[in-house]
């Protein structure tokens, strides 16, 4: 996986309540990169990461992409990786998250 890769754990989401709930991984970097998470039908309402290693944290932007405009069903992503050294690659980090959407 690479920097703006999400892998999600069913290609369906299931149905809680009122809402509906979708599971999977994403891999960001210190780059704020937009992610389709649901669809562009969906209005995404919360998406909880968890780091993979328990350190670090994210800054999320629900129903936008990357570049500002909104986006229903994406989010837009950016760890808090240190800016790597000029030659260094650069850090990514794989999260966990859960997202519920209508």
């Amino acid at each position: 996986m690479a920097a703006g890769a999400v892998v999600l754990d069913s290609s369906t989401p299931r149905q809680v309540g009122a809402v509906w709930e979708i599971s999977g991984t994403v891999e960001v970097d210190s780059t704020l990169r937009a992610f389709d998470i649901a669809g562009p039908k969906a209005y995404l309402l919360s998406l909880v990461l968890l780091n993979s290693t328990g350190l670090g944290t994210a800054k999320v932007i629900l129903n936008q992409h990357a570049s500002g405009n909104t986006q229903n069903g994406s989010a837009a992503i950016q760890s808090n990786s240190q800016t790597p050294v000029i030659g260094d690659p650069p850090s990514t980090e794989l999260y966990r998250f859960v997202a519920h959407f209508v």
